[in-house]
């Protein structure tokens, strides 16, 4: 046996273990995210007679995925390499919308378009804006949400507008990172949720005085 027949074999071994320690030094496992905040209190305003269903919520086509995307240039979209969101943006929006719209007690009935039973009104939406600010000054946390409210009555051939609106809110985060980004879009999201529901009551109360 040669001299070079030895030495290859232990250059092989040699570049195998250390290609396999800077897999195991470089390997990250990916975390994975949701929206998190209260539900809101029930009031003391007046339940009205109307069980809503919260359909599901379509995203715009930059945004329909499990990553977290951020802005840091116009016209330019990245997204984490190692943060996920758990669930799409739009049904993160659509369950968490139908939790408080029930949690506030302020309608008869609330489920969502995988419930069987009738409603008589029916929320849709779009995901507009679902990422991270980025700017030379602060960053910050997007959501824009355009919601149809509309009637749902099966023996009607005409489905009435209740409320077509866009619902913005932009929250700062602590610092550019995943899990502050995920705070700030939960801040967000507790806004937007509150407002439409406001929303949607004033709309309601006005249409059972009409009848």
């Amino acid at each position: 046996m040669t001299r070079h027949t030895l030495i290859l074999p232990a250059l092989s071994l040699i570049l195998l273990c250390t290609g396999c320690m800077d897999l195991k030094q470089t390997y990250q496992p990916t975390a994975f995210y949701s929206l998190e905040y209260a539900p809101p209190d029930p009031g003391a305003k007046e339940q009205l007679p109307f069980s809503i269903r919260v359909e599901r919520f379509t995203t715009a086509p930059d945004l329909n995925s499990g990553r977290i995307i951020y802005r840091s240039d116009p016209y330019k979209r990245e997204a984490y390499i190692y943060h996920r969101w758990r669930s799409s943006p739009g049904d993160l929006v659509r369950y968490l919308l139908a939790r408080d719209l029930s949690a506030s007690g302020l309608f008869a009935a609330v489920f969502t378009n995988a419930s069987n039973l009738k409603s008589s009104i029916a929320i849709e939406g779009v995901i507009d804006e679902f990422y991270e600010w980025d700017s030379d000054d602060d960053t910050e946390a997007v959501i824009s949400i355009s919601v149809t409210v509309l009637t749902d009555q099966e023996e009607s051939l005409q489905r009435l507008i209740v409320l077509q609106e866009k619902f913005t809110s932009r929250q700062p985060c602590r610092e550019r990172s995943a899990p502050a980004l995920v705070e700030a879009m939960s801040r967000a999201m507790a806004d937007i949720s509150s407002r439409l529901t406001d929303r949607i009551y004033q709309e309601l109360e006005k249409a059972k005085s009409d009848r």
